[in-house]
């Protein structure tokens, strides 16, 4: 699930369930399974559904900075 959110590129946090429930991801009102069948899918469509972008716009990323905070790691 974490690696499903990761590379979408969602902040997520944790948060404690009670023993036994199937774990979930809450996106807006929706609730996904960890379980559910063809999981990537439907989380994918979910973070769409709710704003996040499918990928990234090139024209929005600041090339010179990212060189360069790149360079100065």
């Amino acid at each position: 699930m974490k690696s499903g959110l990761a590379k979408l590129s969602v902040n997520y946090r944790n948060l404690v369930a009670p023993p036994g429930t199937t774990a979930s991801v809450q996106i807006g009102d929706e609730s996904i399974a960890a379980n559910a069948p063809d999981f990537a899918k439907v989380l994918k469509a979910a973070v769409v559904k709710h704003g996040y972008p499918a990928s990234a716009d090139p024209a929005q990323i600041n090339t010179v900075m990212t060189v360069l905070l790149l360079w100065v790691s």
